[in-house]
Formats: structure tokens, sequence, C-alpha cells
């Protein structure tokens, strides 16, 4: 997660971006629920603090600002099929026809509607094919009541190129940089 509120050129520091939950044994999304409870309720009702500059009692809140992950993860988290799909982007409608430029964007509505459709299907090889024909599977999770996780992951342009390709490449070349030059 990245801590909402900091000036942009302290958010894109690898510092500013924190780690929530890991498992091998529980699914993702199940650790996902306690974590988004808790940000919807400071949300809300916000935390009583101290403001030791201005020296007077705050009140804190919090935001949903986004949520980094690789490809996998993030079609995970849109409710995709990933690269297996016709329409294997999780941030739009891209195919194979048109890999070179960006398509409709996808929507957490759409997203609800589609996973609607197929749960209407009653044989398997009609949810099969609309399951790849628009790349949605079928499972609820918590993430689409609070943001867009077709938008809110900042993934790139993954038509052409994996994040996790990208992400190795972009920690090298910041290794190599210096202070300054950053």
């Amino acid at each position: 997660m990245q801590t909402a509120g900091l000036k942009l050129h302290l958010r894109q520091r690898h510092d500013s971006i924190f780690l929530l939950c890991a498992s091998e044994k529980i699914d993702p999304l199940a650790l996902m629920k306690p974590i988004i409870s808790d940000i919807q309720n400071c949300k809300r009702n916000g935390v009583t603090g101290f403001d030791a500059s201005s020296k007077e009692k705050c009140v804190i809140t919090t935001d949903f600002n986004a949520i980094v992950a690789d490809f996998n993860m993030q079609a995970y988290l849109c409710n995709h099929l990933g690269a297996s799909a016709a329409k294997y982007c999780p941030r739009c409608y891209a195919d194979v026809d048109h890999a070179i430029s960006k398509q409709r964007e996808r929507t957490p509505s759409a997203t609800i509607r589609t996973i609607n459709r197929i749960k209407m299907r009653s044989l398997q090889v009609d949810k099969r094919r609309l399951r790849t024909e628009t790349g949605v599977k079928e499972y609820e999770h918590p993430l689409l009541d609070i943001c867009n996780p077709h938008k809110d992951i900042p993934v790139g342009f993954l038509h052409l190129m994996p994040l996790g390709l990208t992400k190795h490449l972009l920690k090298h070349l910041l290794s190599t940089l210096s202070e300054e030059r950053i």
C-alpha cells in the first residue's frame, strides 16, 4: 500500500510503499477484508492524534490511494483471467488485434455486471466461453467496493511489457543512479 497525502517526490520512493499482508496459506482477498474494514472505519470516524508542530489535537483519517502489484496480482484483484483471456488486459478491453493501443477502460460496475451474467449461465461451457471472451472471472471481493482496481493499481502499459520485467529494470536503474540524479 502507498501512503496517501504525501508530496509527489516522497510518494514515488520505494520506502513509501508498505506491505500489508502476505501468506502462502490464506487467500489475499481474505487477508484484505479486515484491512479494508479498518480503512473504511478510519475514513468515517478518524483517529484522534496530536500534531507536535502546531501543538494541538487533530483527527487523522485515511484514504485508499493505490495498490502496488505485479500483473498476476492485478489480474486477480480485478477479477480477471490474466493473459489467457481473449481480452487479456485487466485495465482495458484490449485484445490481440488491438495490442498497440489502449482500448475502452474496464470499470467495477461493468465487472460486477459480467460476474452476474456468468453466474446466471447454467452450462459450464457457456460460463467458460463468457469468461474467455470478457476476461472476467467470477468471485467477489471487497476491493470493488472502495476503489477501482482496474485503474488504482499502477502497472503501466501492460500490453507489450509486464510489470515484473519493468520493476526489475527500474530497480536496477535506480540502484546505479546517485541520489542527486534521482
